[in-house]
């Protein structure tokens, strides 16, 4: 818990800290921290821990991850890099990096599941994506689409909402 709080606070420093990537922060770092707390702050339909992290066509993350895993920062039991969408379709967690080139096809083969979807490409929650990093004025945020979310009976924490830059879809009930 201790931990998971101190990442917390780190993403908080960071949202609201004048911390740009002309600074040095390793950007795939800064990634995997916010993906980190997105885990910790979703609740999955079961309240089971998720169990599979996919990153789709983002091994350039590998280096990230594997620091945060030395770190025990991400205690994901199995972490899988694709580039299919067959592949992502047994996933707890979904990262699509900016370069994967066929979001619309995988997020329209993840309907209805219990993935939580995450990418860095460019309005990624206006097209039912759940979250996406977003860089603006030279910092890392995040947006949420909160109907792509309850659509896929997962619950994202109000402190983490209250985080985002932008939430969409908070309409239904």
């Amino acid at each position: 818990m201790r931990s998971r709080m101190r990442v917390f606070l780190l993403l908080l420093l960071l949202a609201v800290s004048p911390v740009t990537f002309a600074t040095g922060v390793d950007e795939s770092l800064l990634q995997m921290l916010y993906l980190r707390n997105f885990i910790d702050y979703t609740t999955w339909p079961d309240q089971r821990r998720p169990r599979v992290l996919t990153l789709m066509d983002a091994s350039g993350l590998k280096p990230a991850i594997t620091a945060m895993q030395r770190q025990h920062a991400f205690a994901i039991p199995t972490i899988r890099y694709c580039t299919t969408i067959d592949c992502a379709k047994a996933s707890d967690i979904l990262f699509i990096s900016r370069r994967y080139q066929n979001s619309a096809a995988l997020l329209a083969a993840l309907e209805g599941s219990h993935t939580l979807t995450v990418s860095s490409q460019p309005g990624f929650i206006d097209r039912g994506g759940m979250i996406g990093m977003v860089r603006r004025n030279r910092r890392l945020q995040f947006e949420v689409n909160l109907r792509a979310v309850k659509a896929a009976r997962l619950h994202i924490s109000a402190e983490l909402l209250q985080m985002a830059s932008r939430v969409i879809g908070n309409d239904t009930p």
